[in-house]
């Protein structure tokens, strides 16, 4: 091989390693984005079940098992979300989703009283 066909194999291939660092930093961009994502949806949710507002406290109450549960987030997040849930749920004096409807239904007509 000339020195022509060396220099040109050599630009193919670190044109091919451009290529994988871009595609692999890309790829590290998307799962940081994402994990960003699911940590912001957490905090909010978080935020609206410590709310002073009971509707709010319902809606987040509601909104925390989907969270956990999203594709966004890590393993070690789902665990951690999975444990805030579990100690939400025992410190609440709402249950479930049927008593939460319940309690905004029974929020509401005192208001209308």
């Amino acid at each position: 091989m000339d020195t022509a066909t060396w220099i040109q194999l050599v630009q193919v291939l670190v044109a091919i390693a451009a290529i994988i660092v871009a595609v692999v930093t890309v790829k590290q961009k998307q799962a940081a984005d994402s994990r960003t994502a699911w940590w912001s949806r957490l905090q909010w949710t978080l935020d609206r079940i410590i709310s002073e507002d009971r509707i709010g406290e319902v809606t987040g109450l509601r909104l925390l098992p989907v969270i956990t549960q999203s594709s966004l987030s890590s393993e070690d997040d789902r665990r951690l979300a999975e444990t805030v849930d579990a100690l939400v749920e025992s410190l609440s004096d709402i249950r479930t989703p049927s008593t939460a409807v319940d309690s905004v239904s029974a929020l509401k007509e005192d208001e209308d009283l």
